[in-house]
């Protein structure tokens, strides 16, 4: 539906200003009766007490003024703000791992919520979990200070192609209530609910007199931006941040957790705080100072205090076999931690490279030509010959880069067909042909080797293949 309907319904045609000042009283005064255009919605805004739960409040009666006339057989739990906090933190848990990306932000409300609502207040992830657990649309208004609207779709994503969907709207002001918006056919006893709307008005309250006053203490804190794709967040408020980088990095991280990634960190940190030098990208014994040395410093070496292996031309599976042997009682804990069931080798490896991050980052990083000289050393090792390659497979033609350092992690198994015996001549290396599981013959035909393997002998002099 057109929010803001360009064919604007006019009050009437009046010919001269004596008539428009009379529709003009006739326009302010809570006595007139104003009808709903076709293409206009008027909403009545429904107040609802400001207890921190003012968000579960509002979807709960938007909620139900909604249905009440659809024999929906999903009904609300409670009539209860308290009661609906509670079942959305039950289904934020219960149905996180189906929201694949975003289950973790799932995970993370749902701890915020069980705060509860004196402690913590529910975002847009709430809004949106309430859309797919009642099958409903939702829609956030917010206000702005000059009175204007900006409407949110916060429909949960596996919802949005589908029609005949109750629609529950709430309105937020902007900076921490909410109240509930309900559809209403006929505002002749209402008034505006707030001055600087534009034309049609569509927002509407019951006159003052005749409403209840509310306490507002304890009220919700305003929606933050989150990195969910899954809903539209709420706009941002006057004099905030447009950095979502800098509102990260404001955010406070609660002393403990019993959300798995953060056992995990947490055993990743003493690690690296407890167990490992404090510069773990010099070689034992090698100072701070001599890092601009240029002297030639061993590719490999372990970084665990107090352990002075090194290994001059050591590879990475060298510093692995190492770590296993030595080190398995600090690593194996950890390792367990990924969820793997029986951590493998490279699990050890994992293990060991985060802690080595978490220690760099807590100081500035060491940098000169000793460092240098092993990177460069090990680039130039990893590159020589045919270490690397660019090769092009011989049933779909396609080019696929096959690295030798890596090449039995990868997920190509290599094989090679053809082995040069001089500059012009290839033999035929039939065990790997053999290797891919079909006779010679037919592997002669498929890769079209019978012509490559008969041609070089047929070359007379001067000729070249």
């Amino acid at each position: 539906m057109d929010m803001y309907p360009s064919n604007r319904r006019r009050w009437a045609d009046i010919e001269d200003e004596e008539e428009q000042a009379t529709a003009a009283m006739r326009s302010s005064s809570i006595t007139s009766e104003v009808l709903a255009a076709p293409d206009t919605t008027f909403l009545q805004v429904e107040n609802v007490v400001a207890d921190g739960n003012c968000l579960f409040h509002a979807l709960v009666h938007a909620h139900t003024r909604a249905t009440e006339d659809e024999n929906s057989d999903r009904p609300l739990p409670a009539e209860l703000g308290q009661a609906l906090r509670r079942d959305v933190t039950s289904f934020l848990i219960a149905h996180a791992v189906e929201q694949g990306d975003f289950a973790e932000s799932w995970l993370e409300e749902a701890e915020r919520l069980e705060r509860g609502s004196g402690e913590a207040w529910a975002g847009n992830v709430s809004i949106v979990a309430f859309s797919l657990m009642q099958e409903c649309r939702v829609q956030v208004h917010t206000r702005r200070p000059d009175g204007s609207i900006v409407t949110m779709d916060s429909t949960h994503r596996d919802l949005q192609d589908l029609a005949d969907l109750p629609m529950v709207r709430v309105l937020y002001n902007g900076e921490d209530h909410y109240d509930a918006l309900v559809e209403a056919e006929n505002v002749g006893l209402l008034v505006p609910a707030w001055e600087g709307q534009t034309w049609p008005l569509r927002y509407w309250r019951i006159p003052p007199q005749e409403m209840h006053p509310q306490d507002i203490d304890g009220s919700l804190l305003p929606m933050k931006k989150t990195r969910s794709m899954e809903s539209i967040t709420s706009p941002e408020l006057p004099g905030s941040t447009d950095d979502i980088l800098e509102e990260v990095c404001q955010a406070v991280v609660a002393p403990t957790s019993t959300h798995p990634h953060r056992q995990m960190e947490d055993a990743i940190t003493k690690l690296a705080t407890t167990r490992l030098r404090d510069h773990p990208t010099l070689p034992p014994l090698a100072l701070p100072e001599e890092v601009d040395a240029g002297e030639a410093w061993p590719h490999a070496f372990c970084a665990f205090s107090g352990c002075l292996w090194t290994a001059r031309k050591g590879t990475e599976d060298d510093l692995l076999q190492h770590l296993r042997e030595q080190h398995r009682p600090d690593l194996e804990p950890v390792a367990a931690l990924l969820g793997h069931g029986h951590p493998d080798k490279q699990d050890f490896l994992s293990v060991y490279n985060a802690a080595l991050s978490v220690k760099c980052r807590s100081a500035a990083p060491l940098a000169g030509s000793s460092l240098d000289r092993i990177a460069l050393e090990k680039f130039a090792e990893a590159t020589a010959g045919d270490h690397v390659e660019s090769l092009i497979c011989f049933s779909c033609a396609c080019t696929y880069t096959r690295i030798a350092e890596t090449e039995d992690r990868g997920d190509i198994q290599w094989h090679r067909p053809l082995e040069q015996t001089n500059k012009k001549l290839f033999r035929v290396n039939w065990g790997s042909l053999l290797q891919l599981g079909v006779p010679k013959v037919t592997a002669l035909t498929l890769l079209m080797l019978r012509f490559l393997s008969s041609r070089p002998s047929n070359l007379r002099d001067g000729e070249t293949f």
